[in-house]
């Protein structure tokens, strides 16, 4: 599974939230939420795929991924600190799944 961090630690008062990305699909392109608000995208993902970034405490979260090839299933699902806060998947021809969460306050 790939997986790569744009954090070098856990900063006091941020929290661990890790986007993955399952499925059957062989690729996706993924677009998600990071630390300083900007939308991240990447294009033909090999699948499984996660990304494991720190977040301050009431920041918005959410990941979108889309099939890129043939059909299949795709889930997404936001942990945070260890806790799954939302999960979506589809099936289908041109799939899409879409996960929004909030990183809790301290």
């Amino acid at each position: 599974m790939e997986a790569t961090s744009n954090a070098t630690g856990d900063a006091a008062g941020e929290h661990s939230v890790i986007y993955r990305v399952t499925g059957t699909a062989s690729k996706a392109q993924i677009s998600y939420t990071d630390p300083s608000s900007n939308q991240i995208v990447k294009r033909s993902v090999r699948l499984p795929w996660e990304v494991e970034l720190f977040f301050e405490p009431g920041a918005e979260l959410a990941i979108l991924a889309r099939t890129t090839g043939r059909r299949g299933t795709l889930a997404c699902e936001i942990w945070f600190d260890g806790d799954k806060l939302s999960e979506s998947s589809s099936s289908g021809g041109s799939t899409t799944a879409h996960c929004l969460a909030t990183v809790g306050e301290e």
